[in-house]
């Protein structure tokens, strides 16, 4: 197998919700050619189109790795995202997950009252 195709075997993806987590999962994953994608928030639905077009054409069973926010807006961007591009063989939170939250004893931040997913997100994280 050549070096190209063992690559798009392998491939994977990480995204990250800000521009500082970004740089640091960049430093630590340049070495393995693992690109990182900035999205804050939910993305346009062009950016969404852009990152498919280039995994369906670049990348085969191409997986992505996710740094983002253990809350309930955090997972229905995630959600979001998963959906609209469409091209991930499996999706892994690695950070922050609300398992992580509780086990390292991390401080918490109460949730926007305004939000409509917070008492769904309560319940799925207590179950």
């Amino acid at each position: 197998m050549g070096r190209v195709a063992a690559r798009r075997a392998r491939a994977g993806a990480l995204r990250a919700g800000t521009n500082s987590s970004a740089a640091s999962c960049r430093r630590w994953l340049e070495f393995a050619g693992i690109p990182v994608l900035v999205v804050r928030g939910f993305s346009s639905q062009s950016y969404a189109d852009v990152v498919r077009d280039r995994v369906n054409r670049e990348y085969c069973g191409a997986r992505l790795a996710v740094v983002g926010d253990s809350d309930c807006s955090g997972e229905d961007i995630e959600r979001d995202w998963v959906e609209r591009t469409g091209c991930w063989s499996s999706v892994t939170w690695v950070l922050l997950t609300y398992e992580q939250t509780r086990e390292y004893g991390l401080p918490t931040t109460e949730r926007k009252r305004d939000d409509s997913r917070g008492p769904a997100f309560a319940r799925h994280v207590t179950e």
